[in-house]
């Protein structure tokens, strides 16, 4: 070996019985570690049955000619146009003698140069320049539609349009909006992008104008090695026409803890939807409710915003319910349109055409408009409550079996609302129960009071029935509380009743045993829930037998009850959980689904169901096996009736074939595998006890 280029001569000497003596003469050329490339300038063509981001890509190959590893390195050339190649790998090593390929990748977009230049750098060698070459194909691109319309555009509001661009080519076409704000307010996008070959893509068109205007303008769209497309965008800018059916909001006299409504209209009489709001923010006490549901702001809880369409009314209300003794008066702001800001025209990259372009034609010129803001004047004043009302929230239940057998109805289906007059003077008080709702209406809840006169510190009490009919379900009313024949709602009363038939959930809802030996017992804990009940109960277990065949029937299943069978029920009238066991235990194979029933004192049976093996299978019982490896034994019987017992050695044990010998002599701590048709077996033999 040397470290220097260029020839090398090297004499040796001989000597042949040290008589005969000659030279050798060594000569060789030094020469530095080199790479060829298969070709100097590479061409990219367009395949399209690739993906748009893939289809431009080839091979460049790398050849080492010398006995010696050569190390390289892949350096673009930037230049003032950009670099859209890359190489891969783009650093490595080419063993003596081999060869080396690298993926050439071209990756496309309406920008993208179509020539590139890499040096190739070898360690201790020369530099070789590869340069890369993109051929595009014809490709043929249209818009499904060449007309966009924005008529009546909604000032200071977003409208969206989408115009479709399909490829009809054999080639993946790419674009880009010569002009992406033809308008001011107006942003179309993407900027650039890809058709796929045999697809579209969507341009999305966001108009939030800010003046008003008629307009007719061009998009150019321009389209890489294809003639260039035109989309005609026309439209007009419209103010909404909002008014409100009153001028001011006037609560005389609302009590505290009272609601009422000032029911009110708002119309749009313009050619155009517009988006109200009304500022509450400062005003708690204050809500608004109309249909569709109200949106709310999610920064400001009381900012109400509706969209009405252009011709139409919608049906709102305010309404009061004040915490406390006060008086109010304010304004309340209606803004129209100003739910949006026009701030995201002001960060896009505008290219505005002169004044007086043929391509955006504007007659006549914008008008730049801000919509006012509307004033309602809301007055109101909180007075101190006169009645005052006991357990205003109402709540029933009633056990379906009652309800069947006639029993008298106890104290969770009769209620009392308390009524205290403490106030100064009288009141008139009446329970208007024809706005109550279809229950009351029904007769499930009746009163043994509708209304009445109370005198200063005066009470009385008003007993509420629950009467439903002999069918499980859920019944509510609202009843509202007048006072002194005024129209106005002063408490609502909500009743609740609930119709229910006791039920016993099961905890598992099903159980399933792990597959045990014979005479082996197993089981699992399983909670009990009861619900519904309102006396203390007490259950019965109902356990099947299953069928062994040949009329033979046992019973594995057992259920103990540790805690006792009774259902208790606490002061509040919630039923208390408990545990019970279900056991498995069988001294023949059997696999059984069963249910269990749980029969409490009115005969309803709730089922259980449960799920158990028993066999020597090993396969079947490998889970119980493994689980109880350390604190139990299996032991084999053979025919002699002699004892092997397990010593902890891992030894494989040989299938019992009926008939055979069976003087085996070997243990398993694992399992033994049996034969599984136990009732053909010889007489008298037992297969995998278990010995704790």
């Amino acid at each position: 070996e040397t470290d220097k280029l260029g020839n090398f001569q090297k004499s040796f000497m001989y000597t042949i019985n040290h008589h005969h003596t000659g030279h050798v003469l060594v000569v060789a050329k030094t020469i530095p570690v080199a790479l060829e490339l298969s070709t100097r300038e590479l061409t990219l063509y367009p395949t399209f049955s690739f993906l748009a981001e893939n289809g431009f890509r080839t091979t460049v190959t790398l050849y080492n000619r010398k006995n010696y590893p050569a190390q390289f390195i892949w350096k673009p050339i930037i230049k003032d146009k950009g670099m859209a190649f890359s190489i891969c790998p783009g650093k490595g090593t080419v063993e003596a003698y081999k060869d080396l390929e690298c993926e050439v990748v071209w990756h496309p977009s309406f920008s993208s140069p179509v020539t590139g230049e890499f040096d190739l750098h070898v360690h201790q060698g020369k530099t070789l320049r590869l340069k890369c070459f993109t051929k595009l194909g014809p490709t043929s691109v249209q818009f499904r539609e060449k007309r966009i319309t924005f008529n009546h555009a909604p000032i200071h509001l977003t409208t969206s349009k989408t115009a479709i661009l399909q490829n009809l080519g054999h080639n993946h076409a790419y674009f880009q909006i010569v002009d992406a704000n033809p308008l001011p307010g107006m942003i179309i996008t993407p900027f650039q992008g890809v058709v796929p070959v045999g697809g579209r893509t969507e341009l999305k068109i966001c108009f939030t104008p800010n003046a008003l205007m008629k307009f007719d303008s061009r998009v150019e769209v321009a389209v890489r090695n294809a003639k260039s497309l035109e989309l005609r965008i026309g439209g007009s800018v419209e103010v909404p026409d909002i008014q409100l059916s009153v001028d001011s909001f006037v609560f005389p006299g609302v009590y505290v803890g009272c609601t009422q409504k000032m029911p009110f209209f708002v119309e749009n009489k313009g050619k155009t939807h517009a988006r109200v709001t009304f500022d509450l923010s400062h005003h708690d006490d204050f809500t608004l409710h109309f249909q569709p549901d109200t949106c709310r702001s999610p920064s400001v809880p009381h900012l109400y915003t509706m969209d009405i369409d252009a011709q139409s009314t919608l049906e709102c209300s305010l309404n009061f319910t004040p915490k406390e003794v006060a008086a109010y008066d304010f304004n309340l702001l209606v803004h129209v349109n100003v739910s949006e800001t026009l701030a995201s025209s002001d960060n896009t990259v505008t290219n505005p055409s002169p004044a007086g372009s043929a391509k955006h034609l504007i007659v006549p010129r914008p008008q730049m408009l801000t919509i006012p803001t509307q004033l309602c004047k809301v007055q109101a004043t909180v007075l101190q409550p006169p009645l005052e009302l006991y357990y205003q929230d109402l709540t029933f239940q009633c056990n379906l079996r009652t309800i069947q057998l006639g029993i008298v109805h106890d104290s969770n289906s009769i209620k009392k609302l308390h009524l205290s007059n403490i106030s100064k003077q009288q009141l008139m008080w009446k329970l208007d129960l024809n706005a109550a709702g279809k229950a009351v209406d029904d007769g499930f809840f009746k009163f043994s009071l509708q209304s009445g006169i109370l005198i200063p510190g005066q009470h009385i009490v008003v007993i509420i029935s629950f009467c439903p009919p002999s069918c499980h379900g859920t019944y509510t009313a609202e009843v509202p509380l007048l006072l002194n024949n005024d129209t106005s709602v002063y408490r609502i009363v909500s009743l609740s009743g609930c119709v229910n038939s006791p039920k016993i959930n099961f905890v598992p809802p099903i159980l399933i045993l792990t597959p045990v030996p014979l005479n082996i017992k197993t089981g699992a804990d399983v909670r009990i829930i009861p619900q519904g009940y309102l006396r203390k109960t007490a259950l019965q277990v109902e356990i099947p037998a299953c069928d062994y065949g040949h009329n033979d029937r046992l019973n594995p299943l057992s259920v103990e009850l540790p805690n006792g069978n009774f259902i208790d029920v606490t002061l509040e009238g919630k039923n208390i959980d408990f545990v019970c066991r279900v056991n498995f235990c069988s001294s023949k194979p059997l696999s059984c689904m069963k249910n269990i029933y749980f029969v409490d004192d009115q005969k309803n049976r709730f089922p259980f169901q449960v799920a158990a093996t028993a066999e020597n299978c090993l396969l079947t019982v490998y889970p119980y096996l493994a689980c109880h490896l350390k604190d139990q034994q299996i032991i084999l019987k053979s025919d002699s009736n002699k004892i092997i017992y397990s010593n902890g050695e891992n030894l494989q044990h040989p299938c019992y074939i009926p008939g055979t010998c069976s003087q085996t002599n070997s243990t398993s701590n694992c399992g033994t595998i049996t034969n599984s048709d136990y009732e053909n077996s010889a007489a008298g033999e037992d297969w995998l006890p278990i010995r704790k």
